[in-house]
């Protein structure tokens, strides 16, 4: 019986050696897939080391390459594609001269996609573009959004480029291993029910959206934190009275919460804008304001209407930024254009400048500019990442050249738009522990009374007796 029993245990294991390959490309594969990303047969490759991701919704399992030039390669076992690549230093650059704009960045990343990304070969027409200016490199989200109900997909690539040399600094994608049934229907649950849910929950008296509301589409076989979820599920940023942030993730077909987390907000005196704007800012006029989000920093100034610069890249000062020529005429400015050349003269001083951009029809000069024209009006011009233009002036007379473009900079959750509906008094969150207390606290003294009652009952019957 012995020996049956350890012959039966030896079966077992073969067996499961011989099957946990099964499913998995090799070490020789995985290099041929590096090759073929790079369009490079010959490239030498080291041997890799074995990795994994248990949490992960795919790659799981993968090859990690490092060159001796400091190059990365991830390789997921399943699949065999190249799901993340890292560059190195050897392949970047300092920030010497100009930085390419976001659009040549944009176009480098699908130029880099295109030959190399499966994902994104597959869904490139639904993908929505994101860029965003980290300083020191762009990074551009390529992510699919379906055409039905705008619900955004794990069908993702990610390219960082740096700005300076144009080169791709690194590359990760992701994708559905096993789509949802569901992730083409419609919400059950609005975005606007599903942020009540979430006011309700905290408590709050009234509310506001602080960041677009965003529908997920999560894959069939996997969710964050092992969510119970229809697949579909609303991401959402909030801001309640008395300037207290909320985050919530909400089951947009059953209504279901499914994880929230509470935070202080301060708000910010450049609310994120989708095109870059202007601002004007009167020196010494700052003071803080109260919201319903908190104290605001703010200025007397407002917002040019229609004036839109040029941001190459976020730096504080004004090195890479541009503003149309109306600014500089507004200002008092005469600017001629000649050979080649933009003269720019005022009262005091007259320069000459090559380096201008035309777009739309518009001519662009160096922000720069705007302060050694001016030195007695502008103190200073800084750009946001939010996506502001920041013009600091001495004082509120030079305003008024720009009274017809005045407009207003709105604060998301200055005013807070909606009123929290309960369905019940039961339904605030802050209020359920008090009265569970005194449901329990009732029901205890109803308990003693009726205990008492029964033995003052029983007593008077033992003396009856």
């Amino acid at each position: 019986m012995k020996f049956m029993g350890r012959m039966l245990v030896g079966i077992i294991t073969t067996l499961l050696v011989m099957t946990t390959g099964i499913g998995q490309i090799s070490v020789e594969q995985a290099k041929q897939s590096i090759r073929s990303f790079e369009g490079d047969p010959n490239l030498e490759l080291p041997e890799p080391k074995d990795d994994s991701n248990p949490d992960a919704p795919v790659a799981r399992t993968f090859y990690r390459f490092n060159l001796p030039d400091g190059r990365i390669y991830e390789v997921d076992k399943e699949t065999g594609w190249v799901f993340a690549a890292d560059y190195g230093d050897s392949y970047t650059s300092g920030g010497q001269g100009a930085p390419i704009s976001q659009e040549q960045a944009v176009q480098i990343a699908r130029n880099f996609l295109q030959k190399r990304s499966v994902i994104f070969q597959r869904y490139q027409a639904r993908m929505r573009v994101e860029c965003k200016d980290y300083t020191n490199r762009y990074s551009i989200e390529f992510k699919e959004r379906i055409p039905e109900n705008g619900a955004y997909t794990y069908n993702e690539c990610l390219v960082d480029v740096n700005p300076y040399s144009g080169k791709v600094i690194s590359f990760f994608q992701m994708w559905e291993s096993s789509p949802h049934p569901n992730r083409a229907r419609q919400p059950v649950f609005t975005f606007k029910e599903a942020a009540n849910s979430i006011a309700a929950y905290f408590g709050f008296g009234a509310w506001d959206f602080i960041k677009e509301p965003k529908l997920l589409a999560l894959p069939a076989n996997w969710a964050p934190f092992n969510w119970n979820t229809s697949g579909l599920v609303w991401s959402l940023d909030i801001i309640g009275d008395g300037g207290r942030g909320a985050q919530g993730f909400v089951d947009a077909m059953t209504g279901k919460i499914l994880m929230t987390s509470k935070y202080r907000f301060a708000p910010s005196p450049y609310p994120k804008v989708d095109t870059p704007k202007v601002r004007l800012w009167v020196y010494e006029t700052e003071r803080i304001e109260e919201t319903p989000m908190g104290d605001l920093l703010t200025a007397d100034g407002f917002a040019l209407k229609g004036i839109t610069p040029i941001i190459q890249q976020v730096r504080y000062g004004s090195e890479f930024t541009w503003l149309p020529v109306e600014v500089f005429k507004r200002f008092g400015a005469k600017v001629t254009e000649a050979k080649g050349e933009i003269t720019l003269s005022t009262e005091k001083q007259s320069k000459m400048t090559d380096k201008f951009l035309r777009r739309d029809g518009q001519v662009y000069l160096p922000a720069k500019l705007l302060e050694e024209l001016f030195p007695e009006k502008v103190i200073a011009v800084t750009t946001h990442e939010e996506g502001w233009v920041n013009i600091i002036i001495m004082n509120k007379e030079y305003l008024k050249p720009f009274g017809d473009l005045r407009e207003e900079i709105v604060i998301p959750g200055q005013n807070l738009r909606y009123k929290t509906k309960y369905r019940s008094f039961l339904d605030r969150r802050e209020g359920q522990w008090a009265v569970r207390i005194g449901l329990v606290s009732v029901l205890c003294i109803l308990s003693i009374l009726f205990v008492w009652k029964r033995r003052r009952i029983g007593a008077s019957r033992r003396r009856r007796n």
